[in-house]
């Protein structure tokens, strides 16, 4: 790794020791129910999600296309239309799963995906090696999302879980809502924020 890459990468998992901190975030797991008896955290890498179901797949690529939208736009009304394509496309891709499966899906989006926007995030405000770095991993939001649409999600699996969750936690940000209060009270409810904005 590049020393931008570096510290770009220690600021991710620092943000994960900060949510493993947050109030009621073990019992927040726990409630989930995905463990299946396992005590070790390997159900957060090998949970069966559906990745290989073509509606599935399908469903996710229209979140893809609006996600693409969302970075591209160049003002307000085009990004807010683009979240709102957004989430239609995520409530439709969800409605096909188990609710296991949404809630393993809110989870990768609220541990992961916001550590992804956080990194990337905080790194925009440090050294100038790590902000031109920076410039080109927002761009490779972009890039991941017309990748995963390229080569499947059934290739891509858990790892587009981290795009699509740093792209929703960007959409709240720009919606101009205190959705970070609400994420250190609800780490897994993103999905919930956004159907506010709908």
């Amino acid at each position: 790794m590049t020393p931008a890459y570096w510290k770009a990468t220690v600021l991710h998992e620092a943000f994960h020791l900060y949510q493993s901190r947050l109030p009621g975030y073990a019992e927040a797991v726990a409630a989930l129910g995905l463990a299946g008896g396992t005590t070790d955290g390997s159900w957060m890498l090998n949970y069966p999600f559906p990745y290989a179901d073509p509606k599935v797949g399908s469903g996710f690529r229209a979140m893809g296309t609006a996600g693409l939208a969302f970075l591209a736009a160049r003002s307000p009304d085009e990004r807010r239309s683009a979240t709102r394509a957004y989430i239609a496309a995520r409530e439709a891709a969800l409605a096909g799963v188990r609710k296991e499966d949404r809630r393993y899906y809110e989870f990768q989006v609220g541990q992961e995906g916001v550590a992804r926007w956080t990194e990337l995030t905080l790194a925009r405000q440090c050294d100038a090696a790590m902000r031109e770095d920076v410039v080109g991993r927002w761009k490779g939001l972009a890039t991941s999302l017309r990748a995963i649409d390229d080569q499947g999600f059934n290739v891509w699996k858990r790892s587009a879980l981290y795009v699509y969750g740093a792209v929703e936690a960007e959409m709240l940000e720009h919606a101009g809502v205190d959705w970070r209060a609400e994420y250190r009270r609800h780490p897994f409810g993103l999905g919930d924020q956004l159907k506010k904005l709908g």
